[in-house]
């Protein structure tokens, strides 16, 4: 999941990761550095401000996620096969909404919800 969201996200930081995936700084910062060893994840300086890193796919990470993302995609088919249409796209729509929502700052977040 983590590099899911690096990369087709753009979720660049180990603060955004931290926020989409609900979970603290300091266990995303394990998975990360778990990924960085691994040598499926680089991180580097960000050229807007040297104070934060940014976290990037290297070749063998987008390598990795090219060949699993069409499994992914088959098993959430098989997931959602059998169900009605409309129960599909609700279920879509309400996930991309939490998914919208985990990226918006608590003052932006719409009341009552």
């Amino acid at each position: 999941m983590t590099m899911r969201m690096i990369m087709s996200f753009n979720v660049d930081s180990v603060t955004k990761l931290a926020d989409v995936m609900l979970k603290d700084r300091t266990t995303v910062t394990r998975f990360v550095e778990q990924l960085v060893v691994r040598g499926y994840v680089t991180r580097e300086k960000s050229a807007q401000d040297q104070r934060a890193t940014v976290l990037k796919l290297s070749s063998e990470g987008r390598e990795l996620m090219l060949r699993v993302i069409p499994r992914l995609e088959r098993d959430a088919a098989s997931l959602f096969s059998g169900l009605p249409a409309e129960d599909v796209i609700a279920t879509n729509r309400v996930l991309h909404s939490l998914l919208h929502r985990c990226n918006l700052p608590v003052e932006e977040q719409p009341e009552g919800n």
